[in-house]
């Protein structure tokens, strides 16, 4: 069996110790005015070809879900998930301790949401409101934490309808170079 620990365990790659060590050489303006933090700046807007993209890097993964959250996110509003999700099982509480809001688990077949489940829980999440969280963004992990990719035909259908009740779309993972839709409603973590 293959024991897949947190990146907070390894040590640090000599290459990226050797950047940082590099970059901690005389006296640069601090919050992200520095010529490091530019150039990140300036590389991300090209990877994911917009001008308009703001990145803040964060020291891990944890500390990037809960600040995201915590500014996409009101007391009174929620997320769904997988029940399985990393955000939901693997960060002890932090999303919902820096954004003050829930995190609801839908269950799913191999560790994916399903499109129907999300539009039904929404349906009835809405016909109980004001006595229940609002669900306002739908968190998908890729790989799922049992290592299944999601295809884009298996959230995409929804996303139309997402996009016309207001929600906001969260890609969170590994899954970098898999296609998004074009939607302009995804938030990559």
């Amino acid at each position: 069996m293959a024991y897949l620990a947190s990146d907070n365990t390894a040590p640090t790659h000599p290459k990226v110790m050797q950047a940082l060590n590099d970059a901690n050489d005389g006296i640069s303006p601090a919050y992200g005015a520095d010529a490091h933090s530019q150039l990140f700046l300036e590389r991300a807007r090209q990877v994911f070809a917009s001008r308009d993209l703001l990145a803040f890097p964060v020291f891990n993964g944890s500390a990037s879900n809960g600040l995201a959250l915590a500014h996409l996110l009101r007391p009174h509003e929620a997320v769904i998930c997988h029940e399985m999700s990393h955000i939901n099982n693997d960060e002890c509480g932090l999303p919902e301790a820096f954004s003050g809001s829930k995190l609801i688990g839908l269950a799913g077949a191999n560790g994916k949401l399903e499109p129907q489940a999300v539009e039904a829980f929404i349906i009835k999440s809405r016909e109980h409101a004001p006595h229940s969280a609002n669900p306002r963004i739908i968190s998908v992990t890729q790989s799922s934490e049992l290592g299944t990719i999601y295809q884009p035909q298996e959230l995409w259908p929804s996303v139309e309808w997402l996009k016309n009740t207001g929600f906001i779309y969260i890609w969170m993972g590994r899954g970098l170079p898999m296609p998004w839709p074009p939607l302009g409603l995804v938030l990559m973590i």
